[in-house]
């Protein structure tokens, strides 16, 4: 299983609407690794163009997410699985071995009803393009969960899906997590759809992913750059890999509620705001000081200190080589625990985030006895401080 971490974005700019260079050198600035790629479709757009942007970013070895809607389980529904198959066979002929390209789109948030035709297209879609990896989203659940019976009933429902499709990584989005009201239950909803998801994610030995929000609309507040840097964490710490951003482009000046892209008003002029430098910012450190570890380690566990959201378990003293953490300023503040796994020595690493917005934290570490070798080391804040959403890391 691949557990390297992947960041990208949602991407529905039609094809040649926007510079390929440009708009490719804008997403490296911004640490992706996985974009999505433009909106294709053969009857509208120049496959040259298309093929340019991909050039491109094989050029600074980006993979992509190809949207071609020849492959969207939609064009099976409005076609027919005979016309549905030539399309997808077509889509992989023009792109399918670029060696940019990381997968088909398949599509986004299927209902119960549209699953069998969801399935059946992720299906031919990997059969038609074999060394590919095909990629579809889910909704999450927006139950308060508080039978547990609808947790574990919906577990049951997703299992049974990646098994039909034969899915090779679990995504879904949720942005409840940036809500102004009800924002105590949306958070905790935040935090059961990541363990939900991500139980049925091990049971089946594929990576976790997840739709963060970057773009606030609806019920959301503005992010802060707290807000960009808790949510990558918090994710992180709940074993995901695989982080999407939704999203960053808009071609006007208005649309409805929907404000603070990261790159807007691009039919006159591409203009950037303040989001564009807090997700380059906090991209790539996670790429750069928390990836090289992480990307060689496997996911174990995660526990919380003084809240418990989404059912994750409370942190325990002695029950791992973290003995203890004392949060000696803003001692109520919530954090996170998350253990993983060296996949080549087989040791323990830790991920502690501040699991709180506002407020900074400064804690002290306790460990068992033989816990902490001399090469120990890779802490982030050795002098114990993390700012709100802030994340250090502990190999030992």
């Amino acid at each position: 299983m691949d557990t390297s971490i992947k960041i990208g974005f949602w991407n529905y700019v039609p094809t040649g609407d926007i510079d390929n260079k440009q708009a490719v050198a804008d997403w490296e600035t911004m640490g992706f690794n996985l974009p999505f790629s433009w909106d294709y479709d053969e009857e509208k757009h120049d496959k040259k163009q298309f093929l340019s942007m991909l050039d491109e970013c094989e050029k600074r070895k980006m993979k992509v997410i190809v949207s071609d809607k020849r492959t969207l389980w939609t064009t099976l529904t409005e076609k027919g699985e005979k016309d549905y198959i030539k399309g997808v066979e077509n889509a992989a002929h023009d792109f399918g071995s670029h060696p940019a390209v990381f997968g088909f789109h398949i599509g986004d948030e299927p209902t119960k009803e549209q699953m069998s035709d969801m399935v059946k297209a992720y299906r031919i879609v990997k059969e038609k393009a074999p060394t590919l990896s095909p990629f579809v989203n889910l909704l999450p659940y927006w139950e308060d969960f508080s039978d547990k019976n609808a947790y574990d009933e919906h577990v049951a429902f997703l299992d049974s899906i990646v098994k039909q499709s034969k899915m090779e990584m679990l995504c879904y989005d949720y942005y409840g997590q940036m809500g102004v009201n009800d924002s105590e239950r949306l958070l905790d909803l935040y935090f059961k759809n990541l363990n939900l998801f991500g139980e049925v994610a091990r049971e089946n030995n594929i990576p976790l992913w997840t739709t963060l929000l970057s773009t606030a609309h609806y019920n959301s507040k503005k992010l802060t750059e707290e807000d960009v840097v808790w949510q990558l964490n918090t994710a992180i710490a709940h074993g995901c890999t695989g982080l999407l951003w939704f999203y960053i482009y808009f071609g006007g000046l208005v649309n409805g509620s929907y404000r603070d892209y990261a790159i807007y008003n691009y039919e006159e002029k591409c203009e950037y705001n303040d989001m564009f430098k807090y997700l380059s910012r906090s991209n790539r450190a996670l790429l750069k000081y928390f990836a090289p570890v992480l990307n060689n380690c496997e996911f174990d566990c995660v526990r919380h200190i003084n809240k418990s959201f989404g059912y994750t378990p409370l942190f325990i003293k002695n029950e791992f080589e973290i003995e203890n953490i004392e949060i000696i300023v803003n001692s109520d503040a919530p954090l996170i625990v998350a253990r993983f796994i060296n996949k080549q020595n087989r040791k323990p690493v830790y991920f502690i985030v501040n699991n709180d917005r506002e407020k900074p934290v400064k804690i002290n570490i306790e460990y068992k006895e033989g816990a902490v070798s001399d090469t120990h080391g890779r802490l982030q804040a050795p002098d114990g401080w993390l700012a709100p959403g802030q994340a250090t890391i502990i190999e030992l």
